[in-house]
């Protein structure tokens, strides 16, 4: 089951080019829209709802593009600086570089890089930053011998808060951050890890609820799965999605609950789940990109006005670079893909979509 699977997935890639309904979205090189054409090792790491974004360049550097689709003002950000996330106030939470051997998150609030502190340790990472600056993370706890004990960690407004672990757990890490404070992560215990979501100020275990959280939106709505089951999570309700066989390298959920997501198979294949259908992003690509060589192989981030960022790659130039999706039409209600999904066995893909799990 497993393989037809696979082949009836990847046979969306090989169709795309002979599609004849209008592209869903439009291409964008981000080497072309940043006029670097030597530069193929440009990489997103995020993008807010203004579609300004952060990337890197090859010697480490960060920078920001303000409104890149629309203006795409170049700024350099300090070399000891390396941007993670980006709030809608073109805010940046990252990592500064004290030394070789040492690092300190920081935040840049648009003129200058403040460092943030840590709960004590000298090990640090950043994952996330919402519209209320508060930046997310973990952070080491001071070292005992050699072990050292990373904690989920909130930087609130000078204020570094350890949001601990789960009962008998020994590390803890952050994934996301919404505009209401509510933070999802997981918690290492002595047994499988636990996924959690904090809000006012409590720690509560997803588990076994959820085996695996992925994103929370600002409706509260968690992105996690269950025994192979893709699921929102809100309020102690579990809603089914899909179901995915093979494994997923990324998930990233929107306010208006649109998915994308990266599959690892045969070869690595970004998808878009909306209005409840499930696609292949490289079908929703005029197929002139096709022809031109050009193929998607992950999906990263999604704002709220639909944007997509991610990789991909040529397989006439060898070309590796990160591209910008921007919607150009709605995409495709079931009725016009209907004859294609059923030809390809994606219907059974998506599944008893609107199911809520007891």
């Amino acid at each position: 089951m497993k393989k037809i699977f696979i082949a009836s997935f990847y046979a969306t890639i090989l169709l795309s080019a002979g599609l004849k309904a209008d592209p869903k979205y439009e291409f964008i090189s981000l080497n072309d829209l940043i006029n670097d054409q030597n530069n193929s090792r440009a990489f997103i790491m995020d993008i807010n709802d203004n579609g300004s974004i952060i990337y890197s360049i090859d010697e480490g550097k960060s920078l920001l593009s303000s409104n890149i689709l629309n203006g795409n003002i170049q700024i350099r950000l300090p070399d000891t600086f390396e941007a993670i996330a980006i709030n809608n106030s073109e805010h940046v939470a990252g990592i500064v570089d004290i030394a070789d051997t040492f690092s300190t998150p920081g935040y840049w609030n648009g003129k200058n890089v403040s460092q943030l502190g840590t709960l004590g340790g000298d090990k640090i990472s950043i994952t996330d930053i919402n519209n209320l600056n508060q930046i997310i993370g973990s952070s080491a706890t001071v070292r005992t011998g050699e072990l050292i004990e990373e904690h989920a960690t909130l930087w609130d407004h000078g204020k570094v808060i350890d949001l601990g672990v789960m009962n008998g757990g020994f590390a803890s890490s952050t994934i996301a951050i919404n505009d209401k404070s509510q933070i999802i992560g997981v918690s290492e215990t002595k047994t499988i890890p636990h996924p959690f979501i904090w809000q006012t100020g409590v720690l509560s275990d997803l588990y076994p609820t959820l085996d695996s959280a992925f994103d929370i939106n600002n409706e509260g709505q968690v992105l996690g799965s269950t025994a192979g089951h893709i699921v929102l999570w809100q309020n102690g309700s579990t809603k089914y999605l899909f179901d995915l066989p093979i494994p997923l390298s990324n998930m990233k959920l929107n306010d208006s609950g649109v998915i994308i997501g990266t599959i690892n198979g045969l070869e690595q294949t970004p998808f878009i789940f909306d209005n409840d259908n499930l696609y292949n992003l490289n079908s929703l690509l005029d197929p002139i990109y096709w022809d031109e060589g050009w193929r998607l192989i992950s999906a990263t981030h999604i704002n709220n006005h639909g944007v997509i960022t991610g990789l991909a790659t040529n397989i006439l130039t060898a070309e590796h670079i990160s591209y910008i999706l921007k919607p150009v039409s709605e995409v495709p209600e079931p009725s016009t893909w209907a004859m294609l999904l059923a030809g390809l066995g994606l219907f059974g893909f998506v599944g008893r979509r609107n199911e809520t799990l007891k």
